[in-house]
Parts: C-alpha cells; sequence; structure tokens
C-alpha cells in the first residue's frame, strides 16, 4: 500500500464517518421538532416550588400584596414561573422557560400566551399578554426581543 492509497483512505473514512455526523444531527433535529407543540393559553401567573407564598392560594383568589411579594422573592431567588390554566377546576401548570425577571411584575396576573411545548408542560413563550382593566398589553420578554 502506497502513502498516497493510506491518505486517500483516510480521507474516505473521514468523509464517511462526517457524513454520517451530519445525517444523524439531521435526524435527531427532526425528531426534536416534531416534538414541539404550537400552544396558546391562558392562565394566572404563579411561581411554583416556593413555600411562602403557595401558587395554590393564588389559585384560591389570595393576590394579596404580601402573598405576591413573597412569590417575587421567591421568583428572584431562582424559583421558575408558570401559568395555571383553570385554576378553579382541573388545574394545569405550564412552566415558562423565559426569564422571570421580566415578569415579575405580572405574578399573580391573568396572561395569555402562545408558544412553543418543547415537553410536556415547558413553554417557550412567542407572545406574551397580561389582562389589565383596559384590555390586553403586550409584555416583551428579554428571549423575545
Amino acid at each position: 500500500m502506497t502513502l498516497e492509497s493510506r491518505h486517500t483512505g483516510a480521507l474516505t473514512k473521514a468523509i464517511r464517518l462526517h457524513g454520517v455526523g451530519v445525517l444523524m444531527s439531521l435526524w435527531l433535529g427532526t425528531v426534536y421538532a416534531q416534538t414541539e407543540t404550537s400552544v396558546s393559553i391562558e392562565g394566572l401567573l404563579v411561581v411554583i416550588e416556593c413555600r411562602a407564598a403557595n401558587y395554590q392560594q393564588i389559585r384560591l383568589g389570595d393576590t394579596s400584596p404580601e402573598l405576591v411579594q413573597a412569590a417575587t422573592t421567591c421568583a428572584r431567588t431562582g424559583a421558575p414561573l408558570a401559568v395555571l390554566v383553570n385554576p378553579k377546576s382541573n388545574p394545569v401548570l405550564y412552566t415558562l422557560v423565559a426569564p422571570s425577571e421580566d415578569l415579575f411584575a405580572y405574578i399573580a396576573h391573568h396572561i395569555r400566551l402562545t408558544g412553543e411545548e418543547i415537553s410536556a408542560g415547558l413553554i417557550v413563550p412567542s407572545n406574551l399578554e397580561v389582562k389589565t382593566h383596559d384590555g390586553w398589553m403586550q409584555v416583551v420578554t428579554t428571549s423575545m426581543m
């Protein structure tokens, strides 16, 4: 075997391996893309995993300033935010994959959003609105810019 044929063989092997890697990446990308689902939901913005401000209290209608402040304090420590859908009957939580600090002012408010559900119960919002006494107000988070 000559030096040239060894290099050609190594090059062919490298191209094959690279090609397999590219095909695997395309396949995984397709599988991942198929697991995303567009969703539109409405509900209460709550902080989960916070003992001081249990989202169950907000679910039952307690939106006192003390409770909202406790929830905001928990959110500042990294507790995730979620949208609580159907708070009175058959409640469902959707955890937001978005910068929490952009949403602190809206804890315990009624919101609606559209986005991609990247896994069961995990949503990356693409559009988020908060209900005000005048209607719906658009909220822009860092991840939506």
